[in-house]
């Protein structure tokens, strides 16, 4: 993410059965997720979706199983309390004063018997299983869910020109090896951390809306004003969705990738649409090709600035003016840059944030450099980059590789874990030479390509690339050891 610059069971099958939507493929032992959703608007404008979502999931764990959990990070959105956002910015995320969203979970089965469930820490929900899950062992859960949207600027709710279905559906968490990954979902960062899927999603919705989601989008049929799309992705390790009512538009076809600009004009539109395609060519030369057929840039309803999800960008509407142009390039690449470090590499966001957005955001200078030289790097260094760098210095700040809950806000999470984080790279990739560590970044970087890398994957990569005193020495630089 880019923050601003400044007998249910039965019912079920029969649901998903009858609107035609085929079960999403896996294979090497992925979870297959299969929803079918209608989106519905109250008379006052409110989206809500009643959604039936089957989830064939597999064991590999490496041990036997009596629960499995649930992420369901749209229940954060019920209470002012539990509502992800700093209190300094809620006006900005509830314009017009606090909106009430989340999920209503309404049925769980697993393997056909109704499951007990139970909130766990956050918003995870566990499910107990009705006989143990060996290692290996295949489980299917059926859920059924309303969500509830609040009219909120940030990743899950509706505004003025879009809806955003954004960490929306249930995910399998991770097990790290002792128990499930259950991280809290604070207003400092991005806490979100799961493993790839396969999914097939029917969604039906107002045809007055553009759908823009990960994955490819078919448009099946219209009738009588609702319009049904067919979304399906592979190896994604999650799904977003934005509707939106803009009608700038701007498409280009890269390399056997469709990338398509969504926003308020089509001006506006190309020019997000050129920095798209440009970063998403540089980054594939830098840590290997992009593997999906489709990529997505989408203005939203968004206070925060810019916001990744596998295949899709979101991006503040606000920064498509033109006097912000230099701005929304520069949000467009590093979200773009996600699509490796998050989307494809994977991390704990929230134990080691420095492995996705300190990378990003060097990434996104790498871009500047190799697309504008070295002024443009300079420019963009001196005007994104450098002005944070003073409070990421200031006594008291935690290091770059410290986790969330150890930032009072995101201003100095930026400052450290971004705008610091990425001039360490910088200087890591200068004490190399730059044609060393490119190589260390893309073999890094397609070594753990759809998998869940930690900061000890990175040191052995950097050790087996410039040597282990030079993987120590950058380790203490960011305030831990390898």
């Amino acid at each position: 993410m880019k923050r601003r610059i400044w007998p249910l069971a039965l019912a079920l099958c029969l649901l998903l059965s009858a609107c035609g939507v085929r079960p999403a493929r896996a294979q090497e032992g992925r979870s297959r997720h299969t929803i079918d959703c209608l989106l519905s608007l109250s008379p006052g404008g409110a989206p809500r979706v009643e959604a039936a979502h089957r989830i064939v999931y597999t064991n590999g764990t490496g041990g036997t199983r009596t629960d499995v959990s649930l992420s369901l990070w749209a229940s954060a959105y019920q209470t002012q309390q539990t509502a992800p956002f700093e209190p300094a910015s809620f006006s900005d995320a509830y314009p017009q004063g606090f909106s009430a969203g989340g999920i209503d979970v309404r049925s769980v089965t697993a393997d056909g018997v109704a499951a007990q469930t139970a909130m766990g820490n956050g918003p995870h929900m566990l499910v107990a299983l009705p006989k143990p899950l060996p290692p290996g062992g295949t489980l299917t859960l059926e859920l059924r869910y309303r969500l509830t949207l609040p009219c909120a600027q940030g990743r899950y709710g509706y505004g003025e020109n879009t809806i955003k279905l954004l960490n929306a559906f249930p995910l399998i968490d991770p097990w790290d090896g002792a128990a499930w990954v259950q991280h809290p979902y604070g207003a400092v960062g991005d806490p979100f951390v799961s493993e790839v899927a396969d999914f097939a999603l029917r969604l039906r919705a107002p045809s007055d809306f553009r759908v823009c989601a990960t994955g490819e989008t078919v448009r099946e049929e219209n009738d009588a004003g609702v319009s049904a799309y067919l979304i399906t992705a592979e190896r994604v390790r999650d799904v977003g969705i934005v509707l939106s009512r803009d009608a700038g538009l701007a498409r280009r076809e890269v390399e056997g990738v469709c990338v398509l600009s969504v926003a308020p004009d089509d001006e506006s539109a190309e020019r997000a649409l050129q920095t798209a395609v440009q970063s998403l060519q540089t980054f594939g030369g830098l840590a290997g090709a992009y593997p999906y057929k489709t990529y997505t840039v989408v203005a939203a309803d968004f206070f925060i600035g810019g916001m990744e999800y596998p295949g899709l960008s979101v991006v503040d509407r606000g920064l498509y003016r033109e006097s912000r142009a230099e701005t929304l390039a520069f949000v467009v690449a590093h979200e773009t840059a996600h699509q490796w470090f998050y989307a494809l590499t994977g991390s704990d966001q929230t134990l080691r944030p420095w492995l996705d957005e300190a990378l990003t955001q060097q990434l996104t200078l790498r871009y500047y450099e190799l697309a504008q030289g070295k002024e443009g790097y300079e420019r963009a260094v001196q005007r994104f980059v450098r002005p944070y760098i003073a409070l990421a210095e200031q006594p008291g700040m935690p290091p770059v590789s410290a986790p969330l809950a150890e930032f009072a806000d995101n201003v100095a999470y930026d400052a450290v874990v971004y705008e610091k984080g990425s001039l360490l790279l910088e200087e890591l990739r200068a004490a190399m030479g730059a044609k060393r560590y490119d190589r260390f970044l893309h073999d890094y970087a397609l070594a753990h390509r759809y998998q869940i890398a930690t900061d000890k994957d990175f040191f052995a990569a950097l050790a087996r690339s410039a040597g282990k005193p030079a993987a120590e020495r950058f380790a203490r630089e960011l305030g831990e050891r390898p």
